[in-house]
């Protein structure tokens, strides 16, 4: 069995990923979907630098199952749905995208 410690994976801090890809550079390039041209350039960008959402600084601090305000929580996604949880009542809600997007504040969208 191979020493998984000496496997090359993609680290999860943005400047570290970057490194890691100016390291791989010519690999990534040999897999890169380049006869797309430029989109096929910012579908291999959008896969190593995914866009960070924060949505917890924008999101309604009151608690859509009782009500209770929240001064902490955090926002988790499988990619698909979000977990919402509100850390002062212990609710955790489940929301899709648009769900998630409809619960931001006014005028911090």
């Amino acid at each position: 069995m191979p020493n998984r410690a000496d496997m090359d994976c993609v680290p999860e801090g943005s400047w570290a990923r970057a490194r890691w890809a100016e390291r791989n550079l010519s690999l990534l390039l040999q897999n890169a979907p380049l006869q797309e041209g430029w989109s096929g350039l910012a579908a291999l960008e959008a896969r190593l630098f995914p866009p960070r959402r924060n949505p917890t600084s924008k999101l309604d601090p009151t608690c859509p199952t009782c009500g209770v305000e929240t001064d902490t929580g955090r926002v988790d996604s499988d990619g698909e749905s979000y977990s919402v949880h509100y850390d002062t009542c212990g609710h955790v809600v489940l929301m899709s995208q648009s769900e998630l997007e409809g619960r931001m504040r006014a005028g911090h969208a």
